[in-house]
Formats: C-alpha cells, structure tokens, sequence
C-alpha cells in the first residue's frame, strides 16, 4: 500500500471517528488525519504543506460522500422514490466566501439550509437534463448528416 492510499484509509478511518458529529469541515478532519499519521517532528515547512495536501484530500473525500453537486456515477440507477434512508447522512452548508465548505448533520439543518440543498439539488437536475438534451440533439444532428 503507498502514501496516498494509507492517508485516504486514515481519512476514512477520522471521518468515521467523526460519525454523528454535528458539523465537519475539511480543516477539523485534516487536522485529526495529521495529528494520526505525523511523526511529531516535521520540520514546520513540511508540516503546513503536509497539512495543505492533506486537506485538499479532505475536501475532495468530503464533496464525493456528501455534495449533491456531484453528478451521480456510472453505477447509480434510478429509482422510482427516494425513502429517508436512502438520504445523506450529512448535507453541505451554503458556502461562504473565503471558508472551506462546511458538512452539517441533516437532522440539524435549519429549514433555510434545507432549502439551499434542494434548491442545489434542483438545479443540478436542470442542468443534466439540459445536457443530457443537447448531447441527443447533437448526435440527431450527425445521424441526419450522415444519412443525407
């Protein structure tokens, strides 16, 4: 096993130390990630960037498991209707300028967090199927080319 898979198993193994917590952030989990893996005695050059690295690391584990942003991946299927239990566990908080995102439990969202994410998630399923349309109409278009 190399460096980036052990430091992505310590991620995992931290964010599930975390499990329940009311709000995670990227810095929280990076610094818990760190404090696990480092020596103690880095000189403190490598310890920031150690720490910078490890928290873009964060960030991209934290979008991937819990930004409705993401698009769905090629093993997702449809289904007919979305039970409780099939909805995150944590949603992301409205972003604030300067700040990493931040990740809130869902059963402590205030109503206008709530909204943000459906409305994130409503916009999201626009822009797909505005996609999804233009890519059809595009090859519709090549398909009557070729057969002209």
């Amino acid at each position: 096993m190399d460096q980036k898979q052990r430091t992505n198993r310590e991620i995992e193994r931290q964010f599930a130390a975390l499990d329940g917590a009311a709000l995670i952030s990227p810095a929280a989990l990076s610094a818990r990630v760190f404090n696990a893996i480092a020596s103690g005695d880095e000189n403190p050059d490598v310890q920031y960037n150690c720490e910078q690295n490890i928290r873009q690391m964060c960030r991209g584990f934290l979008r991937r498991k819990h930004d409705p942003d993401d698009e769905l991946s090629d093993t997702d299927s449809p289904q007919e209707e979305f039970t409780f239990a099939d909805l995150q566990k944590y949603y992301p908080l409205p972003p604030v300028k300067g700040e990493d995102r931040r990740y809130k439990l869902r059963e402590l969202l205030t109503p206008e967090e709530r909204e943000w994410n459906i409305n994130m998630l409503l916009k999201n399923s626009e822009t797909l199927q505005k996609h999804a349309d233009a890519l059809r109409r595009e090859g519709e278009e090549i398909a009557s080319r070729l057969t002209a």
